[in-house]
């Protein structure tokens, strides 16, 4: 059974908080993923510090998540959270189950990365509602239009499958929370074709097909994050969540927060499942709640 929920309204302002080294991972460290042009050298150190405390503690709900691809019928609802204890060195845990909950990501999850940003409270700045509840839904547009041009670009190499997105929502520990999206973009092994060569021509034919295949992959994921940059920059973002399926060792999902306009916001951590309804009625069982969608 999943664990029980958090109280939302736990705290009335946001604690200072350093994550203990324990919760950060070198496998999250990328050149790509750090570096951005846009970054401004932040002044006040101390809003910097607030943001990274407030992303760090924060618990994410997502809404109709597709277990197996964008076209599954069947969805459901996870609710994550930051792990703080580390993993013994010979926990081989599965697909990164909590543990207090019995259940596993779903296998679009493991097999994709993710982004996870929004549109509200611009770097940190709190906004009234409605000007947030507008911009979630122009910013919504924007990742309809802007998926549809990135599947219509890679249309003709079938190397990775079209990304797509979900709903997704962040509950601070000071009972607020602020709408956003998850947008997946799924990896493919290349698949292998028999071939009718035999001998060293089809050895070497295979190391260029090799070649060929992951430096589309490369390109492919470099576009999708350079589109997920610039769109959080378009509205003012701070930064944003990159997740993917760590599977060297311990398999875990790692949540990188990647600055966008706010230097100095970058961190690693595991998440895990801290609530899960799969039937379709979340609010009802009282474990997720839904109205943050509302």
């Amino acid at each position: 059974a999943a664990s029980k929920r958090r109280s939302l309204s736990c705290t009335n302002t946001v604690k200072a908080f350093t994550p203990p080294m324990s919760m950060y991972s070198s496998s999250c460290s990328s050149s790509q993923n750090k570096s951005n042009n846009n970054i401004s050298n932040a002044d006040d150190e101390s809003n910097t510090n607030k943001l990274k405390a407030q992303w760090s503690l924060g618990r994410d709900v997502w809404k109709n998540v597709p277990i197996l691809s964008a076209s599954s019928s069947s969805t459901v609802h996870i609710q994550t959270k930051v792990r703080l204890e580390p993993r013994p060195d010979n926990d081989t845990i599965s697909s990164s189950i909590s543990s207090s909950s019995s259940f596993s990501w779903p296998e679009i999850v493991q097999s994709s990365i993710l982004y996870g940003f929004g549109a509200y409270n611009p770097r940190g700045e709190v906004m009234p509602d409605e000007i947030n509840r507008e911009q979630h839904l122009l910013m919504q547009s924007d990742i309809v239009n802007g998926l549809q041009q990135l599947n219509t670009s890679t249309s003709q190499d079938t190397v990775l499958p079209p990304a797509f997105w979900w709903q997704g929502a962040s509950i601070w520990e000071d009972g607020s929370s602020e709408r956003g999206f998850i947008v997946a973009f799924p990896k493919q092994n290349k698949n292998m074709i028999p071939s009718s060569k035999s001998g060293s021509q089809e050895v070497l034919e295979e190391e260029e097909e090799d070649h060929d295949h992951d430096e589309k992959i490369r390109m492919q994921m470099k576009e999708a994050h350079d589109f997920i940059i610039q769109l959080a920059a378009k509205y003012n973002q701070g930064a944003v969540y990159r997740f993917e399926m760590e599977v060297h060792g311990q398999q875990r999902l790692m949540r990188e927060t990647i600055p966008v306009l706010d230097a100095g916001t970058d961190a690693c951590v595991e998440v895990e499942i801290d609530e899960y309804d799969d039937n379709g009625d979340a609010s009802a069982s009282g474990l997720i709640d839904l109205s943050l969608f509302e």
